[in-house]
């Protein structure tokens, strides 16, 4: 683990491992609850048997990433964090891959002049609007009421397809936990910051190779007209529809995305 300090109050914690000499990077962006474990488990693993290089990092407030109580979370923050941080490591043919808000956040950070060969973007396709607007203020509600346990508990089987909730539902509904967040919680202040991001990108713009992921029962997230809207606007856009699982397609079907970015690397190495 190494630490990208910014000052007494606030660091950026991350775990780089370079690529094979010539091979791509993927540099991984978080949702806004959890941490880069999620990547660890499998996918950043497998990617490294691969040659391919790896940087994850938790934004600040997330685990061993700590942020000043006196420094706003937003969605702008975030990305200059990003940029921050990859000008500080410099991976190689970076390859930047987020899920959910994450590859909003990627997105974000190529327009504020971080270098990228190619983006995979993991349920990130949305739109601003009253439906997204309500569903951001109905999570920050959720979590003030009974923190991310009722959170989890309220929204998994919406976020999770129903094979995965099939193997964990045991896991959830303990009856106990439940306790409100306080409004100085680093969890909170990261769901609220998904209130702060404007959607509204020029996608014509983002002239790379774009792999988009979409799970077919993310009963949260996914509108298919935006989806299917935003994938005619990307220049190189390649589709993956996964039937059988939800948002959270790291932890369900991590396979699918690191045979994704596998392809998206090689694609990459072919440009000139």
């Amino acid at each position: 683990m190494s630490t990208l300090l910014l000052d007494d109050a606030n660091a950026i914690a991350y775990r780089w491992t370079p690529p094979a000499p010539g091979r791509p990077s993927a540099v991984f962006y978080n949702p806004l609850t959890g941490d880069f474990g999620m990547w660890e488990a499998a996918i950043a693993p497998a990617l490294r048997t691969a040659g391919i290089g790896t940087l994850v990092w938790n934004y600040r407030g997330q685990k061993e990433s700590p942020i000043g109580a006196d420094v706003p979370i937003t969605a702008a923050q975030v990305t200059a964090d990003a940029v921050r941080l990859l000008a500080e490591v410099e991976p190689p043919l970076p390859i930047h891959v987020g899920h959910s808000i994450g590859g909003y956040f990627a997105i974000r950070a190529r327009e504020a002049g971080a270098v990228a060969t190619g983006f995979a973007l993991i349920n990130t396709l949305r739109a601003d609007g009253p439906r997204l607007a309500w569903l951001n203020d109905a999570l920050v509600a959720c979590a003030r009421v009974g923190g991310l346990p009722l959170l989890r508990d309220l929204y998994a089987p919406l976020l999770f397809g129903e094979a995965w909730q099939r193997a964990n539902r045991d896991n959830f509904l303990k009856g106990e936990g439940y306790a409100p967040l306080p409004e100085d919680a680093a969890d909170l202040r990261l769901l609220q910051a998904g209130g702060t991001a404007d959607w509204a990108i020029a996608w014509e713009t983002v002239d790379l190779p774009v792999t988009v992921l979409t799970g077919r029962e993310d009963r949260v997230f996914l509108d298919t007209t935006v989806v299917e809207n935003i994938l005619a606007r990307l220049p190189q856009a390649t589709a993956i529809l996964v039937e059988s699982a939800g948002h959270m397609l790291p932890a369900e079907t991590p396979d699918v995305v690191i045979e994704a970015v596998r392809s998206l690397a090689e694609q990459v190495e072919r440009l000139p």
